[in-house]
């Protein structure tokens, strides 16, 4: 990977190790904790039951397109991926989620794939990564992007980073919302008690399945 990048070009945090990987950590942990995270429950809220309304309506509803929109909606306000030229950014980054085998594929299907993947990172980084940037270095905010600049990073530094905690913020959290509403599914009383529990007690019960 390290042969690859263009000189001079900073190893993303997935990529670095020692000192360097545990400062960055370190310094970007703030954006992560409870009391960082708790300042979006208002918008998550508020789109948990946008989304619910949405199932009322149409009767049935394909889990992984429900916690597609959830988990980037959080994912974009800490990254600080918010000024989107264009909207869906959560189809653009979910590319970089994708499990696609390529063992089975012909030559072809597979210079397909690789022009379609390089297509997904350019209109990701114009129409997503870029206005962002840009919108932040013109007006900071407490975000990964904000920080980043504050620390030098170029634009496709920044887009690394973005795709980065991006990609992993979603995959986790998509995953974690499909367990849980897996096991409320399967367990009835569990779901019953999780519906008339406040909110510590909710938390409690998503901690422990998690």
């Amino acid at each position: 990977f390290q042969e690859r990048m263009p000189d001079g070009m900073r190893r993303p945090i997935l990529y670095q190790e020692g000192p360097a990987h545990l400062e960055q950590r370190k310094q970007t942990a703030r954006f992560f904790t409870p009391t960082s995270v708790a300042t979006y429950e208002p918008m998550m809220e508020a789109l948990a039951k946008e989304l619910a309304a949405q199932l009322v309506r149409k009767k049935s509803v394909n889990v992984r397109d429900l916690n597609l929109s959830m988990a980037m909606r959080v994912v974009s306000q800490v990254v600080g991926l918010t000024h989107s030229r264009l909207p869906g950014i959560a189809q653009r980054l979910d590319v970089f989620l994708a499990n696609e085998t390529i063992e089975r594929q012909t030559p072809i299907g597979a210079a397909i794939r690789k022009a379609r993947n390089r297509l997904s990172v350019l209109l990701f980084f114009f129409l997503d990564v870029k206005p962002s940037v840009d919108a932040h270095r013109k007006k900071p905010a407490e975000d990964l992007i904000s920080y980043l600049l504050e620390q030098g990073y170029n634009d496709w530094e920044i887009f690394t980073e973005a795709v980065t905690y991006g990609a992993a913020g979603m995959g986790t959290t998509r995953e974690f919302m499909a367990l849980a509403l897996w096991h409320l599914l399967e367990q009835p009383a569990l779901a019953a008690r999780y519906r008339v529990a406040g909110h510590d007690e909710r938390i409690a019960i998503l901690q422990e399945i998690l």
